[in-house]
C-alpha cells in the first residue's frame, strides 16, 4: 500500500538463481543484484510514461520503486523447506528483509549523488524512525535461517539506517512483492504465485 494516484517501477528477481553449486542461497549475489536493479529502476522513474498528471507528479516527487522476487516456492523446495511452515516463512522473511535493506541503503547511497526524493523532508522523520525500527526488529535470529544471516541482515539494516541519516533516500518506497503468474513463466520460474500467499 503506498499513496494514491502514485506508480511504482516493478521488477522481480528469480531466487532460484541465486542458489549455489553448494546447495546454498549466496546472500553477496543477492545484494549485488538488489543494488543494481534498484539503480537502473531510479533512472527509469525519469524516462517513464504516467496514465495522468496526477499520478506523473506523484511519482517524480516519491519516486517509489517495486522491486520483488519471483521463484520462492521453488527455493524452499530445494532447500527441504516446507510451503507453510514455521522455517520456510522464517527463510523467506529473511531473504525479504536482505532485499528491502539493501534497497534502501542503496536509495541513500543515489540520494548522497543527486539528492533525496523531493518530498523526504517532511517525511524525514517517520522515514528514519521506521528504518530505526526494522533494523532493531532483524537483530534477532530466527531458526529457519543460517547462523550467519541475522547479523548479516541486521547490518545491512544497519547501513541503510546510517546512510540514510546521512543523506537521506532516494525513493519513499523501494519493494513491492508482486504477483508473479504472469512473469514467472517469463523468467522460467517453477512455481508461481506463492509470493503473495504469505502476508509479510
Amino acid at each position: 500500500m503506498f499513496l494514491d494516484d502514485s506508480a511504482c517501477k516493478p521488477g522481480s528477481l528469480n531466487l532460484i538463481k541465486f542458489l549455489g553449486p553448494d546447495g546454498q542461497f549466496d546472500v553477496e549475489a543477492f545484494r549485488h543484484a538488489v543494488d543494481t536493479v534498484i539503480l537502473a529502476q531510479e533512472i527509469f522513474v525519469d524516462s517513464a510514461s504516467y496514465p495522468t498528471e496526477k499520478i506523473a507528479a506523484n511519482s517524480h516527487a516519491y519516486r517509489p520503486l517495486g522491486l520483488g522476487y519471483a521463484n520462492l516456492g521453488a527455493l524452499l523446495m530445494s532447500l527441504g523447506l516446507p510451503y507453510d511452515g514455521e522455517l520456510g516463512r522464517d527463510f523467506a522473511a529473511a531473504i525479504t528483509a536482505i532485499m528491502c535493506g539493501q534497497a534502501y541503503l542503496t536509495s541513500s547511497r543515489i540520494a548522497e549523488a543527486v539528492g533525496p526524493f523531493a518530498a523526504y523532508e517532511k517525511n524525514q522523520e517517520p522515514f528514519l524512525e521506521s528504518c530505526a525500527c526494522t533494523a532493531a526488529r532483524w537483530a534477532a535470529s530466527t531458526p529457519g535461517t543460517p547462523k550467519a544471516w541475522p547479523s548479516r541482515r541486521q547490518k545491512v539494516w544497519d547501513d541503510a539506517y546510517e546512510a540514510g541519516q546521512r543523506h537521506g533516500y532516494r525513493n519513499a518506497q523501494v519493494t513491492v512483492i508482486a504477483p508473479t503468474g504472469t512473469i514467472g513463466f517469463m523468467m522460467d520460474c517453477d512455481t508461481t504465485g506463492i509470493e503473495r500467499t504469505w502476508r509479510w
